[in-house]
Parts: C-alpha cells; sequence; structure tokens
C-alpha cells in the first residue's frame, strides 16, 4: 500500500526502546487500545507483554544477532495477532 487510509484498528502493540544509561538497553512491549478506528488516534495502555535487554551498542548499531531480531519480530506478533482476534 503506498499511501495511509487513515483507518486504524482498536487493539495494538508499542514497542519502545529505554537506554539504561549502564550499557544496557531494554526494549519494552506494551498492549494498547483505542476507542477510535481512526489512524491518528490516542492509545490507551492496557497490559505490559514483555521487556528485553541487550547491550547499548550493538543496539544502537544494529548488530544483535538475527535470532535476536527474529524473536523481536516474533514477539511483537504474538501480541498483534491475538489482539485483533486471529485466534480462535
Amino acid at each position: 500500500m503506498d499511501t495511509d487510509d487513515g483507518q486504524g484498528p482498536r487493539r495494538g502493540v508499542v514497542v519502545t526502546l529505554l537506554d539504561l544509561g549502564d550499557g544496557r538497553s531494554r526494549l519494552i512491549i506494551d498492549d494498547v487500545s483505542s476507542d477510535d478506528l481512526r489512524r491518528d488516534t490516542f492509545w490507551k495502555h492496557e497490559w505490559f507483554f514483555t521487556r528485553m535487554q541487550f547491550g547499548s551498542e550493538e543496539t544502537y548499531e544494529m548488530r544483535l544477532s538475527a535470532d535476536t531480531y527474529r524473536a523481536i519480530g516474533e514477539s511483537v506478533m504474538a501480541r498483534l495477532v491475538p489482539l485483533n482476534g486471529r485466534i480462535k
């Protein structure tokens, strides 16, 4: 899709990266919800899902292992699929 159609889901995932200041960074994945289907909506925190910690240097230089990047993607999809009612 080349353009944003302005539509969004009611439930989603927010992924944030926090530099802990001690040579480590924390990736945090939270479930969020909205009462609005507009793309430019306000999200409300629903549930803390997971956190992962990595070395800051490797994180910011994009040198994490392929397995680590795969685990991050799998974690995000593991939340999005059930949040959007795709698992019965």
